[in-house]
């Protein structure tokens, strides 16, 4: 017999969708039949952010939950949308192991748990690769920046040699 788990089900949209009413009822009815297919686990609600991350009540009210004990296991679509950003979600699901009892985190796209014995070192290798994405487009964004600051100045320049 499998001990009783109280699974969190954790959803985020970047953006309200306009058929959103189908994808909710998928969703729901996915994660459902999820935890129904595993013996033991109850479901212990679904916790749905939209928008931007700058507005994740339900995440945080996700956490409440965890630290009050009401939650022994989440369930997210990705890491990307666990948490305002790639290095938030890592770091969150590190915060969430450290608990007592530790509170798992299932990543469904990456086909993760960040209970797992390889944890801590996928932990690290996916923050490092964050971290070097996150780099990488401060870069890109620097130089489109300077780019177009550039082409301002050429045209500039180029009014005052006409006067």
């Amino acid at each position: 017999m499998s001990e009783n788990k109280r699974v969190a089900v954790y959803l985020r949209f970047k953006e309200e969708l306009d058929d959103q009413v189908v994808t909710y009822t998928w969703y729901y009815g996915n994660y459902e039949a999820v935890i129904e297919e595993h013996e033991g686990w109850q479901l212990a609600g679904f916790y749905v952010d939209e928008g931007s991350a700058k507005n994740l009540t339900e995440f945080k009210r996700l956490l409440d939950d965890c630290k009050a004990s009401n939650i022994d296991m989440i369930i997210a679509r990705s890491v990307s949308q666990f948490g305002r950003n790639i290095i938030d979600a890592l770091q969150t699901a590190q915060d969430l192991s450290r608990l007592e009892p530790p509170i798992a985190v299932l990543f469904e796209q990456e086909s993760f748990c960040s209970l797992s014995k390889e944890s801590p070192l996928m932990l690290s290798f996916m923050m490092a690769i964050a971290l070097a994405e996150r780099q990488q487009r401060s870069e890109a964004q620097k130089h489109a920046w300077q780019r177009k600051l550039n082409s301002l100045r050429d045209a500039e320049e180029g009014k005052a040699g006409d006067d």
